[in-house]
């Protein structure tokens, strides 16, 4: 489940299907085949997936050139509502997530429109935009509101060969 030596560290609840999944390189082949959560109705409930990037992360690249896919392809009808991304820099040595200082880079966005589709997440260095990219980036921190299916996430530069086939080929939906 590794893509360009990112990995999952962590996920909440892997009900129905495996988190892994998330950084699969193929295209996803059904529900089965992405992270996905035991439903909830409870007020201000949510899941989320840990993911750390491969080197060298979001240092070093152009940061008006990011973005973030989170692909629904399988998921129609039980997509999320809503899905948050956050990021942070793991600390060397001995690292444990509780030590990430998490910061919002995708703030809290309504997603049900996307369902059975892909949504591109452009982040920026200024608020202008509509992601906020903090200095160092090595994880993320993906959150689902209140539970649903996601079938891949991909973090990379738009100057990324792999990035620019996906939106070619992909037909792509883009968040404004």
């Amino acid at each position: 489940g590794e893509l360009y030596g990112g990995r999952v560290l962590a996920a909440s609840n892997q009900h129905y299907g495996p988190a892994a999944r998330l950084l699969a390189p193929e295209a996803p082949l059904g529900m089965h085949d992405g992270f996905e959560s035991k439903r909830s109705r409870q007020p201000g409930h949510f899941e989320e997936a840990t993911i750390a990037l491969g080197p060298p992360g979001f240092s070093g690249c152009d940061p008006r050139e990011l973005r973030i896919m989170v692909d629904f392809t399988y998921f129609v009808n039980n997509n999320p509502r809503e899905v948050e991304i956050l990021g942070g820099e793991l600390p060397s040595g001995q690292p444990s997530l509780v030590d990430v200082n998490w910061q919002v880079i995708v703030p809290r966005t309504f997603v049900k429109p996307y369902r059975g589709n892909k949504i591109v997440f452009p982040i920026t260095t200024t608020s202008s935009g509509h992601g906020l990219l903090p200095a160092k980036v090595s994880v993320l921190l993906i959150r689902v509101f209140p539970d649903g299916g996601l079938n891949r996430v991909r973090a990379l530069s738009m100057a990324s060969p792999a990035l620019l086939d996906e939106i070619a080929t992909l037909g792509l939906r883009r968040c404004s």
